[in-house]
Formats: structure tokens, sequence, C-alpha cells
């Protein structure tokens, strides 16, 4: 059974770091986020934008994905909403 999610961000690598490692964590990226991950030309970085109805995203194994690479990202922001859980509720009786 999976649950709705939205995730939005970017990531940007490092200057000089291999192409193909690039590739390996892009293609990691795609399975933790459960989309595709694009290149930006206008901004140069790559970008995520997932909305998953009935997805897997799980926002530990992307806390891991981010602090296994923290060395050969330059930079990134991702930010995850799971949205069957609610922030705030309204409601009158």
């Amino acid at each position: 059974m999976g649950w709705s999610t939205l995730v939005l961000g970017s990531l940007s690598f490092n200057r000089g770091i291999d192409p193909t490692v690039c590739e390996q964590i892009i293609t990691e990226a795609k399975e933790i986020f459960e989309c595709e991950v694009t290149y930006s030309t206008e901004f140069l970085h790559y970008q995520i934008e997932s909305l998953n109805w009935n997805g897997h995203v799980d926002p530990d194994k992307i806390n891991d994905f981010f602090e296994k690479y923290a060395a050969i990202l330059k930079e990134y922001s991702l930010s995850f909403w799971n949205l069957e859980t609610a922030d705030r509720d309204w409601y009158k009786e």
C-alpha cells in the first residue's frame, strides 16, 4: 500500500565529478524520489518534481541519500509533503 506524496527540489554536483558517477547518482535519485530527475539548462541544476498518489517515497531514504552524497553534491534543496497527513485541521461540531 502506498501513500500520497509531493516532492519538489533540485540538486547540483561539485565540479570535476566523473559524469559516470553523476549518472549513477541520478539513477538512484529516480528510484528514491519515484520520478524523472531532469536537468535544467536554464538553472544549471537537476530538478525533482514528484506528485505521487500511490507511491512509496520514504523521507528516511531521502535523508540517507543526501547524507551519502553530501561530499559530491554542490547544493541541494528538497521539500517533502505527505498528503495524507493534515498540517492543520478545521472542523465544526
